[in-house]
């Protein structure tokens, strides 16, 4: 259990985390910097959202040349989050509970990698969002996950041979170039070692 916790951190802070780092330029000031652009179900779901899942599915892909075009990116971020939200929605309705601790350790894994709260709450204010919403955001992420695993994994049965089927069918998906290239490997030697 503790290992899935720490592997649910791990990877909301890996999707997450990205999107602190603001690569694009704000907003200029003028106007609503983040705008609420979709309704699901009563629910707004803000421009910054969609903006932050476009650079987790940017990071994902491996940066921006392995993306086909913007307008492609865009409906694939707005999918995504729409999906997160008819989950997270679900969710409250048959009383799933996200993790209280998971969420505090999420939000601040995204405060220590951002250099400490205020530093947060700064880059989000650039972007017309505010620490609340990036909140409300990590719990919709949370409770959507805890949907997922409470109500979808426990009816998914995959057997080994299935798994061996789609991974002999499908070559190009697991098709990993070199990922490091190491020039040089330094290491400390014990000079009084044995020769």
């Amino acid at each position: 259990m503790k290992r899935h916790n720490t592997i649910s951190l791990a990877l909301v802070t890996a999707l997450i985390a990205p999107t602190i780092a603001f690569t694009q330029e704000p907003a200029a000031p003028s106007g609503n910097l983040n705008p609420a652009v979709i309704e699901v179900n009563g629910e707004k779901i803000y421009a910054a959202e969609i903006s932050m899942t476009m650079q987790n599915i940017t990071a994902q892909m491996g940066g921006r040349e392995n993306v086909e075009n913007e307008q492609q990116l865009f409906q694939m971020a707005t999918q995504r989050v729409v999906e997160q939200q008819l989950l997270a929605q679900e969710a409250v309705r048959t009383n799933v509970q996200p993790n209280e601790l998971r969420l505090a350790e999420m939000m601040q894994a995204l405060e220590r990698q951002a250099g400490g709260r205020e530093a947060l709450e700064s880059n989000l204010m650039a972007f017309g969002m505010s620490y609340d919403q990036l909140a409300g955001y990590v719990r919709e992420i949370e409770l959507s996950r805890s949907l997922i695993d409470k109500q979808i994994s426990p009816t998914i049965q995959v057997s080994d041979e299935e798994v061996k089927t789609y991974y002999e069918e499908n070559p190009e998906l697991f098709d990993a170039t070199e990922q490091v290239h190491a020039r040089h490997i330094i290491f400390s030697a014990d000079l009084e070692a044995d020769a």
